[in-house]
């Protein structure tokens, strides 16, 4: 029975992952529905979101890497909870999830480059690609923010996600110039 559980969570590891990728970035959403801490929130989204990335794994070394790093990018957060006003706990968070995604970014790549028909993994792979790189974006350009702080012209009072926002639409923005077979 728990075979049959877990040949499911692998055949449709690309779907849970991307449901999980999804489900951290309505993280302002749930914070507004949701009667709980938004810190709770937080890092119940990235908990969520850093097993179902943990799903892409294949091989022992890249699920130790994964899981050392999303084990850093949790002691980030919950410490940056306590002392959110610490410039060296937020970089460590910053680096550790950059270095995570990048990670995730990584093994993506090697899994779909050996794809060899259409699958579901075809399908999701390259989308959660996409969204993974959103995702890096956003912590390039918080990294930005904090180096300088007038990057970015900024409301008083913000949330993290408007940089998720600035990634997305940049990176949707951006599109190959298509050349026709006369150029």
């Amino acid at each position: 029975m728990l075979k049959k559980h877990f040949e499911f969570l692998v055949y449709y590891k690309y779907l849970f992952a991307l449901l999980g990728v999804f489900n951290f970035l309505l993280t302002p959403i749930h914070i507004v529905l949701i009667p709980l801490k938004p810190n709770l929130i937080i890092v119940i989204n990235y908990t969520i979101l850093i097993l179902t990335g943990g799903l892409l794994i294949d091989s022992a070394r890249s699920k130790l890497i994964t899981w050392i790093l999303g084990v850093m990018v949790l002691f980030s957060i919950w410490i940056e909870f306590s002392y959110s006003n610490s410039a060296l706990i937020k970089w460590s968070r910053l680096v550790s999830s950059f270095f995570m995604f990048v990670n995730f970014c990584v093994l993506l790549v090697k899994q779909l480059s050996s794809i060899k028909e259409v699958n579901i993994k075809f399908i999701f792979g390259p989308l959660l690609g996409f969204v993974y790189l959103g995702i890096i974006g956003a912590i390039l350009f918080e990294m930005t923010h904090l180096i300088d702080a007038n990057s970015f012209k900024m409301p008083v009072s913000y949330s993290g996600f408007v940089f998720y926002y600035f990634s997305f639409i940049c990176l949707s923005l951006i599109t190959p110039k298509v050349h026709s077979i006369d150029d």
